[in-house]
């Protein structure tokens, strides 16, 4: 059965963290000794430090077989440390994400944490609470007795010792995570920089699954940064997976496009100014190839917009889409004006009572190779 996303409005990006199994209610952490067993498969595979709100978390991997207990296993900062409980295990292939603020988190992320060490809704870890420095800071996981598994080092964490070697991980920016990389679907583990420094950015909410298709109607021409946009639907298809996206096509094959300037003279602002971009010549194909779609094909569909009535051409021109927010504010003589000069505008396409408003629509579709 193929798995679809279909969006009218996407905004914002990056990729899917490596596939090391699905997460676990009460389970834990990383790896390295060899003193604790099971301590070689456990990693850290992903931390929020620069949270836009107060669930920072640190999301840990069994990537082993077997399952491993890791009460007394302790995240810490080397500011504050807090332990995983009495009965805390990983299953294989499970993970488990230990948060400041479990309730936070779980609004955020529709996912309930596995532990908190600050508040919320999860069970408690012992001890502190860490507090993970927005400008770079370091996350160690701790057996029992002191010995590191694993680690991660940030921007200007100055740590140097087991578990790492080399400079930081590269600074990332508010909201973003960072996110283990993998090579050849195993998880790389060179304890440097090398394991977190991929080439795309994560942030908090993005989709962990991915589907075979993402359909957006009529909604990239809203989108702040349409090639982010395109680059986040590349990064949550499978390989073989599909992207098409509809826009309305170029301004002067639309029939109806005098909507914008009429309710711009009457505001202090502009009303979409990019509306009609990706419409435009070949530039929506492009986009796709930027965002790193393949075999990018682009189709123009003429069409007529029919409206049966003066009243049906006015209801689907400001009652919904680009101008509705500035036409709601408008007063009613402002209104009448707006709805003159529209009809004016669109004279040339009646047809009896009613109108046929020439439109173009442009579709593109992408794969993911």
């Amino acid at each position: 059965m193929a798995v679809v996303a279909v969006t009218w409005l996407l905004a914002a990006p990056t990729p899917l963290p490596p596939d090391v199994g699905s997460r676990a209610r009460n389970p834990a952490p990383t790896s390295s000794p060899f003193s604790w067993e099971g301590g070689s498969e456990v990693k850290i595979v992903r931390v929020y430090a620069d949270a836009v709100r107060d669930d920072e978390f640190v999301e840990i991997a069994n990537l082993g077989t077997d399952a491993v207990d890791i009460a007394g296993w302790t995240l810490t900062d080397l500011e504050a440390s807090a332990a995983f409980p009495a009965g805390a295990s990983i299953p294989a292939g499970g993970r488990v994400v230990a948060t400041k603020n479990a309730t936070a988190y779980a609004e955020d992320t529709l996912e309930g944490a596995s532990f908190t060490y600050g508040s919320g809704e999860a069970p408690r870890m012992e001890g502190g609470a860490l507090r993970l420095a927005d400008a770079g800071d370091e996350v160690l996981l701790l057996s029992p007795t002191g010995d590191v598994l694993d680690a991660y080092v940030q921007s200007d964490a100055g740590y140097a010792g087991p578990g790492w070697t080399g400079p930081p991980a590269r600074d990332l920016g508010r909201g973003e995570v960072a996110v283990r990389g993998s090579l050849g679907g195993a998880t790389t583990d060179t304890d440097t920089a090398i394991d977190w420094d991929g080439v795309r950015d994560h942030r908090l909410g993005q989709s962990q699954f991915a589907f075979d298709a993402v359909l957006t109607a009529l909604g990239l021409m809203y989108v702040p940064d349409v090639l982010q946009a395109l680059k986040e639907q590349h990064r949550v298809l499978k390989p073989g997976g599909r992207a098409v996206a509809a826009v309305w096509g170029q301004r002067d094959r639309c029939g109806w496009a005098e909507l914008f300037p009429i309710v711009e003279s009457r505001i202090e602002s502009e009303v979409c100014p990019m509306f009609f971009q990706m419409g435009t010549k070949d530039v929506l194909a492009q986009t796709f190839g930027m965002a790193g779609f393949s075999d990018v094909t682009l189709e123009r569909l003429p069409t007529k917009l029919s409206f049966a009535s003066a009243e049906e051409a006015l209801g689907a021109a400001f009652l919904g889409g680009a101008v509705a927010l500035a036409y709601a504010k408008f007063d009613e003589p402002t209104r009448e004006a707006v709805h003159q000069d529209y009809l004016a505008s669109i004279d040339a396409y009646r047809n009896g009572a009613g109108y046929d408003v020439p439109a173009e629509f442009v579709v593109a579709l992408g794969w993911k190779r």
